[in-house]
């Protein structure tokens, strides 16, 4: 990882006791105002998707700027690692963890969205050491609105959504899109429309 993400600056918290994984510290990622937080240990198991897809290891991202550093973010991390350990279900794109309640306590994001490192170099999102793989998760903090409009419209439409609105993924107290906050409604409307197919009849009442 020292590779691709420069060198580490120790674990910001003690190995979790029950599963070993610590989060390493990686200043200046993917910015020079930012720190990425990346978890050790995880990979030493091998996890399975769902399905017949052949096994794999994972490690955990998080990245976030460099003021929230007293919100110890690394726990995120160590938690998340503990829960694919004890059920050995590896996370996959488009995954939602929670919601549970707020992630920080001053924040407002209350899920993680699983997704692609995409905001670092793209020889980190796939190790080939081992037999199995290890792939590199990256956990997005998300809202109870956005992990709503995923379950309601597909991870898809959120990864569009993201594009569209690009929102500052970066910062754990930001505010909800504001592209997920209109009725289901509308916003089915909104999708047929773009699709080109047309609303259902309605019937005569007469």
């Amino acid at each position: 990882m020292e590779r691709y993400l420069g060198r580490m600056s120790g674990g910001q918290d003690p190995p979790d006791p029950n599963t070993g994984v610590q989060a390493a510290v990686f200043h200046k990622q993917p910015a020079s105002n930012c720190t990425t937080y990346v978890s050790l240990g995880l990979s030493s198991h091998v996890v399975h998707y769902v399905g017949d897809s052949p096994p794999v290891r994972q490690e955990l991202i998080l990245s976030c700027y460099s003021r929230y550093e007293s919100w110890r973010p690394g726990l995120i991390l160590q938690m998340v690692a503990a829960d694919v350990i004890a059920d050995h279900h590896a996370l996959h794109r488009g995954q939602i963890l929670g919601p549970h309640g707020p992630l920080f306590e001053d924040s407002r994001l209350t899920a993680l969205y699983c997704a692609g490192p995409v905001h670092l170099p793209r020889e980190l999102a796939r190790f080939t050491e081992f037999a199995e793989p290890t792939v590199f998760v990256w956990l997005v903090p998300i809202s109870d609105d956005e992990a709503r409009f995923a379950f309601e419209e597909g991870w898809r439409a959120l990864e569009h959504l993201m594009d569209t609105e690009d929102p500052d993924l970066l910062a754990l107290d930001r505010e909800t899109m504001n592209g997920v906050r209109a009725p289901k409604k509308r916003r089915s409307a909104a999708h047929r429309k773009k699709k080109g197919t047309a609303p259902p009849a309605r019937k005569n009442t007469k």
